[in-house]
């Protein structure tokens, strides 16, 4: 026997591997977990009582991973330390008469087929990271075992080859046995009913993405936010009975959030479409989706009927469009020639991290959680404290300017070819930072555009903006989608009703309208874009992309 086989051999008294094929059935790989999780769960697959549900959910993660590959190993970590449940454990379980205890154990999934050896061998580690799928903690416990799960949605959505998946990531660093792997995930774990509900989690999985997505947020973990929950409520929080959403809220800006609560009875009915509140509310959650933030939903049953509500998160939205949908939302005032469509009214599916169901799981807006007849009721968007202009008077800048004969479609001489007379015109908006969107639209216009590229190179951007792309339905539903026109809002303003001091600038398929900071009168300066030979050089815009990352088909 060589070394490394000996250290194979050693290894495998600290952690255990096994091969699963997508041939097999399901249940030949649930009786691959069973005996394992029978060690610490009291996890037994024909006990219909207990915790069944959440038996069911763990079924349902394993089968999404099944579907992954053609075959997955995984490996299996007993005294697995983890941060978020140690934490726990001192400060609720350690106190119980009948303690859990307090190691967990830890799922690691490879496509294909690996052996231990291939840690100990640094050529093998490039394939290794290629191949991890992702890791899930399991934690002591009957109620509440899936802790801390990290699954690559590009790998786990990409066998539903019809279906994109638009959503958002952060890069977490794991280490299995010694080895540094990278999983681009968000993460996800299960409540345990006594010291975290679905709010608590709710939080925790929010602020573990922020932590590994910016430098700016600290990581916190449950004993950070029952100290919180107890500052802000008037009773007891352990054992949790849950959190209303303005206590969310206020946790929320503690940790270094400006928060804006949007509430489904209270919102005002959209003041140029008149609308039902809660498509107007799903509108409102789909912009800063689209931004590229995650959304705290409250969905809560109808008045009168007394259930509890629930609590998860919005992470993105599927890319099937619902056109027929759309059309029937499209708005033209009198003597305007073009109707117009939020594009936020082509989407009905959304990608949603629930306690209740498994990672990415994309579901219908009005059907978001799997109790019955619940309907969102509540949005908390965790804003940075320098977005002031909040989305939807974002909506109603860009709309006025897009109708205003000053400064709107009347003025952008937008050529036949682009748009004609009777066109239905469709509105995209998102916020995005400054610097990324620089970025992409300084790297979006080739040798050809060095005029283009040097006016927005030199363009004076605050940290965040709102945009809006403007498409025909044509260009919009088209799988090469370009726009004719862009408008760039200062999102760090809050001049909701001097709708022209908040334009940075207007860019269509041959101008550019920008601001300068001290040109008089919030007047904008004109730039026209020309050939070689004299002629309008005219350019569809290519639409930022970078908000989402494009999982599934």
């Amino acid at each position: 026997m060589d070394t490394i086989d000996r250290q194979e051999q050693k290894s495998r008294d600290v952690i255990d591997y096994f091969y699963l094929n997508r041939d097999d059935s399901s249940e030949e790989w649930n009786q691959k977990f069973q005996p394992i999780m029978m060690e610490i769960t009291y996890y037994d697959a024909d006990d219909r009582e207990g915790n069944y549900k959440e038996r069911e959910l763990f079924r349902s993660i394993i089968e999404m991973i099944r579907s992954s590959a053609q075959s997955v190993t995984v490996f299996v970590e007993s005294d697995h330390i983890d941060a978020s449940y140690t934490d726990t454990y001192y400060s609720y379980f350690s106190g119980l008469h009948y303690e859990p205890i307090k190691y967990c154990k830890r799922f690691s999934f490879f496509q294909g087929e690996v052996k231990l050896k291939y840690f100990l061998k640094k050529e093998k580690h490039e394939m290794l990271q290629k191949s991890l799928i992702g890791t899930m903690v399991i934690r002591p416990l009957k109620y509440g075992f899936i802790g801390r799960t990290l699954l690559d949605p590009g790998k786990v959505l990409a066998f539903d080859s019809k279906r994109s998946v638009y959503l958002r990531t952060a890069t977490f660093v794991q280490h299995i046995l010694g080895v540094e792997f990278t999983i681009d995930a968000f993460p996800f774990c299960s409540q345990d009913s006594s010291f975290m509900t679905c709010a608590e989690v709710t939080i925790l999985n929010l602020m573990e993405y922020y932590t590994m997505r910016y430098h700016a947020y600290k990581r916190i973990l449950p004993s950070d936010i029952k100290s919180l929950s107890q500052r802000y409520q008037y009773e007891r929080v352990t054992p949790s009975v849950g959190l209303t959403y303005l206590v969310v809220s206020k946790i929320l800006s503690e940790f270094g959030f400006s928060p804006r609560i949007y509430n489904r009875e209270s919102i005002m009915i959209h003041s140029l479409v008149g609308d039902e509140r809660e498509n107007e509310i799903k509108r409102i959650m789909h912009y800063y989706i689209e931004s590229g933030i995650p959304v705290a939903v409250n969905v809560e049953p109808e008045q009168g009927d007394f259930r509890e509500g629930h609590s998860l998160l919005c992470i993105g939205h599927s890319g099937e469009m619902d056109l027929e949908r759309a059309k029937s939302y499209a708005m033209i005032g009198r003597n305007e020639k073009h109707a117009v469509i939020n594009s936020a009214d082509f989407y009905v599916q959304y990608c949603i991290v629930d306690d209740h169901q498994r990672p990415y799981e994309i579901r219908n807006y009005r059907e978001m959680s799997t109790f019955s007849d619940m309907k969102i009721s509540n949005l908390a968007v965790p804003l940075y404290k320098k977005m002031y202009l909040e989305a939807k008077y974002a909506y109603d800048i860009f709309y006025r300017i897009f109708r205003s004969e000053r400064l709107g479609l009347a003025r952008w001489e937008i050529p036949e070819e682009y748009l004609s007379e009777n066109d239905t015109v469709v509105m995209r908006i998102y916020q995005a930072s400054s610097r990324s969107y620089k970025a992409f639209k300084v790297a979006a216009y080739d040798e050809c555009d060095l005029y283009r590229k040097g006016e927005f190179a030199q363009l004076e951007f605050p940290q965040f903006i709102w945009c809006c792309e403007f498409f025909t339905f044509a260009q919009y539903v088209h799988e090469d989608r370009k726009a004719f026109a862009n408008i760039i809002l200062d999102a760090t303003a809050s001049l909701k009703h001097d709708y022209v001091g908040s334009i940075i600038a207007i860019e269509t398929v041959n101008k550019l309208f920008k601001k300068e900071r001290n040109y008089p009168d919030n007047k904008l300066i004109r730039v026209s874009f020309w050939k070689s030979d004299g002629s309008a050089e005219n350019t569809l815009l290519s639409i930022y992309d970078r908000n989402l990352k494009n999982c599934g088909g």
